[in-house]
């Protein structure tokens, strides 16, 4: 992407990295507790963020077939993940729950394989 962007664009971005691009939760919710400070205070980033969360959520429920979509739905699931009270607080473990913070590249190679025989595509 050429241009200027609100530093909002590049917490967006890492939700949905959280699929098969990245397999360490342990990095991204990294990131998103170091930068959010990083996030404007005046409600634009607020605005911005729920805009894009709902363009995601619209966009996910078109592509039922999608792998990656897919792959995100289903981390989020064996990871235990669930939404912050914000959308800024991006992802989290909710306390008490014993979890496994990363997933291996083979785990996640696995669980694509599992998806595409699911979806009749191998």
């Amino acid at each position: 992407m050429a241009g200027f962007f609100p530093f909002v664009f590049e917490s967006v971005l890492k939700d949905p990295n959280l699929r098969a691009s990245n397999c360490h939760f342990s990095w991204y919710r990294l990131f998103m507790d170091r930068t959010r400070e990083l996030l404007s205070a005046d409600g634009s980033s607020d605005a911005l963020l729920r805009a894009l969360d709902v363009i995601h959520t619209f966009r996910r429920r078109r592509m039922k077939k999608n792998v990656g979509e897919t792959l995100q739905e289903r981390r989020i699931e064996k990871l235990k993940l669930r939404r912050g009270l914000t959308l800024r607080d991006g992802w989290l473990v909710p306390e008490g729950v014993e979890r496994v913070l990363e997933m291996s590249k083979d785990e996640i190679g696995a669980m694509v394989n599992q998806i595409l025989k699911e979806l009749g595509k191998i």
